[in-house]
């Protein structure tokens, strides 16, 4: 059993300190869920960090159209050469880096996904932070809740597989 003691101050009318008030709460079972909310979170982190991939997860407005970057797993740095914070600050930052050509096929997949309330993959080019170009997948699934939709997902470089198909 685990006890969490507090002792309490209880002040005269001059502002001193006349005696101390303990009190005890067993925080047992708070700590034990906090070691297994610790479990969880070394559990997920192992699997962001071992799956070959970028691992996001986005919000879009159905209402404003505006996009958020809620996570997006380091890889993204070394696919892309763009860091997760310049993910994360700029709400538009997938329209500047997809590749004018390949914008609005991607997003007609994305959006029929979406519609038909299943999952999708779509295949893009994205401009390097570098000036090349990588060539990406992207396998991902919605949750909607209201006018707010998550969009999770993960992102393969594919590029040196399209490079030996040519």
């Amino acid at each position: 059993i685990t006890i969490d003691c507090i002792l309490a101050p209880v002040f005269d009318e001059d502002g001193k300190v006349r005696y101390l008030v303990p009190s005890g709460v067993d925080i047992t079972e708070r700590n034990m869920l906090m070691r297994q909310l610790d479990g969880q979170r070394q559990q997920l982190d192992a699997i962001v960090q071992n799956v070959p991939g970028i691992i996001y997860d986005f919000s879009y407005d159905l209402n404003t159209g505006e996009q958020t970057v809620n996570f997006i797993s380091d890889d993204a740095e070394q696919v892309f050469g763009y860091s997760s914070t310049e993910w994360r600050t700029n709400p538009n930052f997938w329209r500047e880096i997809v590749v004018d050509e390949d914008w609005d096929a991607a997003i007609a997949e994305v959006t029929a996904a979406y519609e038909e309330n299943r999952s999708g993959a779509v295949e893009f080019r994205c401009h390097h932070k570098d000036g090349s170009i990588v060539t990406a997948e992207s396998f991902f699934s919605f949750d909607k809740a209201g006018t707010d939709v998550r969009q999770f997902g993960v992102i393969m470089d594919i590029s040196r597989r399209k490079e030996m198909e040519s």
